[in-house]
């Protein structure tokens, strides 16, 4: 649900307090977070002004049509949408340019030089992760046909229109369609990434923050190129980039691993995560986590993390185990054995300990004591509290 429009400034508020005085409104705020008053970066979001970083973030979810606790919409954003999130990103950039003309030059090369940001986000890429064996005018291309195929989705993706008009057959027309349907998942993707930076790290305060300096977020759309590469059997090329993201970012995911969208990998240095590793949407990692195997037998021998999961540093997970939608893994815990939904699980071996106090604690990134449950025995799931926690207001925690 859009959260509603702030009175502009001067405008009395409609309440008041015991004492007579008009109280101001509050903030808008994302109930999924929680509130934070930095100077926002823009001043207004397609013509929508906002105040702060708080504000900030509900107009931007709400041009990726999601609403202000974290829920997921049920239909893609429009063109016109997503084209405001592009254009709030160079704003961001053209305020920075002025503030620093020391580094007009790098943001326009880097930002303000570009249509789309799939284009400014596969120049940025190339340049980090070239060599002399592929150089950066080789490599953007390849970061571009897998990142900005959303660029010609969002016009309507002019193959499928030119596949119907000239009477092609239906099988191509068909694969045009798949083509524009995969581009505008993958456009989307990326910026439900980048909003993620923004929603979970305090230290992001505009989106460029994230798009030109945070390794994490460098490391997981190079992942997402390389695991493009390899689902369409360019798995050289695939491995490569793998390899080069290892040495220049201290980052190792194999190409084949599955990252849903929203993933935030918070400085991610020393992150492993192995060959048939699953991730859900929201899951939030942080450095040193490894998702590591069990055994050298072909098949499924790494985690798979639901929905919502929060795994704190130096965690490590090994084999086929499953980590349920909203579980917290604490700081350098070894979990060897499956973790149910909405549980709090710290040691060596993990055990659980207590439930996150809120559900999703991916969101949060709240690592403090668990909420302990009352009569819970040390290691056990109590019966029928995993259905109470749903009902939890977030910002009461």
């Amino acid at each position: 649900m859009a959260s509603p429009v702030p009175p502009p400034a001067g405008t009395p508020a409609a309440d008041g307090g015991a004492d007579g005085k008009a109280r101001r409104p509050p903030d808008r705020t994302s109930a999924a977070l929680p509130p934070t008053h930095a100077p926002a970066p823009v001043e207004s979001v397609g013509g929508q002004r906002v105040a702060n970083k708080n504000e900030y973030i509900c107009a931007l979810r709400a041009t990726l049509g999601l609403d202000g606790g974290g829920g997921w919409a049920a239909q893609p954003p429009s063109l016109a949408a997503t084209d405001l999130f592009w254009q709030s990103m160079q704003g961001e950039a053209r305020a920075a340019a002025a503030k620093e003309p020391l580094l007009a030059s790098f943001l326009f090369n880097s930002v303000l030089n570009h249509r789309t940001l799939a284009s400014a986000l596969a120049f940025h890429l190339a340049n980090k992760l070239a060599s002399a064996a592929m150089p950066a005018t080789l490599l953007v291309e390849v970061c571009r046909e897998a990142l900005a195929g959303g660029a010609a989705a969002a016009s309507g993706h002019p193959a499928l229109g030119w596949a119907t008009a000239l009477g092609a057959d239906p099988g191509a027309a068909a694969a045009a369609a798949a083509a524009a349907a995969a581009a505008a998942a993958m456009d989307r993707t990326l910026r439900l990434d980048l909003l993620a930076v923004m929603e979970r790290d305090p230290a992001c305060t505009q989106l460029i923050d994230a798009l030109l300096y945070f390794k994490g977020f460098h490391a997981l759309q190079a992942h997402r190129v390389a695991h493009a590469l390899w689902t369409t059997d360019r798995r050289p090329l695939a491995y490569f980039l793998q390899s080069q993201v290892s040495k220049r970012l201290q980052v190792d995911v194999h190409p084949a691993a599955v990252v849903g969208a929203g993933a935030f990998w918070d400085h991610a240095t020393g992150l492993v995560i192995g060959e048939t590793a699953v991730l859900g949407n929201n899951v939030s990692l942080l450095h040193s986590v490894t998702l590591g195997g069990s055994g050298k037998k072909h098949g499924v021998r790494h985690p798979r993390l639901g929905d919502g999961v929060l795994v704190g540093a130096g965690a490590t997970l090994l084999g086929p185990v499953t980590v349920g939608a909203g579980a917290q893994v604490g700081a350098c815990s070894l979990v060897l054995e499956d973790v149910a939904p909405q549980v709090t699980v710290v040691g060596v071996p993990a055990k659980v300990v207590g439930v996150p106090g809120v559900a999703v604690p991916a969101l949060h990134m709240r690592h403090e004591r668990p909420v302990g449950v009352p009569g819970m025995i040390p290691g056990a799931v109590p019966a029928g509290w995993c259905a109470g926690l749903r009902h939890l207001d977030h910002a009461s925690l």
